[in-house]
């Protein structure tokens, strides 16, 4: 049964990365997806081998999934942003997006260093909205446990950078920093691009991922707050998974079942 929320739930191909090792991996990875039902994919650069983005964007047409955001390198970003964008181009994909801040170029206590990140980031999504595209960050838990100037890194990262600079925003994540994530999702609104959607239980008090809806989370209330500020996507991602095509079926299933 299906719901009523106006936002397309994905997947993450970075929980499926022991699939991804070959083109014929990516495809039979794909079509895994497309018969879990999902039409929309993610893909980090740092788990594919060297597959040119048209053969990509072949795979993606021939098993019918669409791929609509990536996580690319810091350099490629930083340095090699216009071929980024013919690359993403041809995928069909307008959204391109960093998994992190690099914490040894940019040390998170540093003040100097990180308003200099900020500034790449605004270079970035400002280049890449004049050519219609968007650029994406995606938190972990260090930004919402860090201070700079009495400021959470995650705020810095919010006020210092352009309304273009989006957020792939991790529910998980936020929750291990401490965070609230529904203030979150309300304060940011329409920056953020889509939801990373992993679940979280804890053994002897140390957090553990699990896959949506098999933790302790209220990732249906993070989805509701997320899917009336406008979010157009979530992608399951569960990073560490006994079994990754079980954890991409519940959650698919999890976000299926939210009302």
């Amino acid at each position: 049964m299906e719901n009523n929320l106006k936002m397309n739930c994905g997947v993450q191909m970075f929980t499926l990365r022991g699939m991804t090792k070959s083109e014929s991996g990516l495809a039979e990875a794909f079509r895994f997806v497309k018969s879990a039902g999902a039409d929309d994919v993610q893909i980090s650069f740092f788990c594919l081998p060297p597959i040119p983005p048209a053969r990509i964007a072949a795979i993606a047409r021939d098993t019918g999934v669409a791929v609509r955001l990536t996580h690319c390198p810091f350099d490629r970003i930083t340095a090699d942003l216009e071929r980024l964008i013919e690359e993403h181009r041809e995928m069909g994909c307008d959204i391109i997006g960093l998994g992190s801040m690099p914490q040894k170029a940019f040390p998170p206590k540093d003040p100097d260093a990180v308003l200099k990140f900020c500034d790449y980031l605004n270079i970035a999504a400002t280049r890449l909205h004049e050519v219609g595209m968007r650029f994406s960050y995606h938190n972990h838990a260090f930004e919402f446990k860090k201070s700079v100037d009495g400021r959470r890194l995650f705020d810095v990262l919010i006020e210092e950078t352009v309304p273009e600079v989006s957020f792939c925003y991790d529910v998980y994540w936020s929750a291990v920093g401490k965070s609230d994530p529904f203030a979150d999702i309300d304060r940011l609104g329409v920056r953020i691009n889509s939801l990373h959607l992993k679940d979280l239980r804890r053994i002897l008090g140390i957090p553990l991922m699990c896959a949506p809806g098999k933790g302790s989370l209220d990732l249906a209330e993070a989805i509701r707050r997320a899917d009336r500020n406008g979010v157009p996507y979530a992608f399951v991602e569960v990073d560490i998974a006994r079994d990754p095509k079980r954890a991409v079926t519940d959650g698919l299933a999890f976000f299926r079942s939210v009302r």
